[in-house]
């Protein structure tokens, strides 16, 4: 009975580790590109305020 109740434990860490791995993951590109937004957005104002102005 004890082995059984500590290969549940140990699938439910498993699991667990999985998830948080692919939910970190997936906030790590979410914000890589969120970042890379912001930043291609304020090139692209101070190409567009360079052209205009130039």
């Amino acid at each position: 009975m004890g082995a059984i109740v500590v290969a549940i434990i140990v699938g439910l860490v498993a699991v667990g580790l999985v998830t948080a791995v692919l939910v970190f993951s997936a906030l790590g590109i979410a914000g890589t590109k969120a970042i890379n937004a912001v930043h291609d957005g304020g090139q692209w104002w101070v190409n567009r305020r360079a052209r205009r102005h130039g």
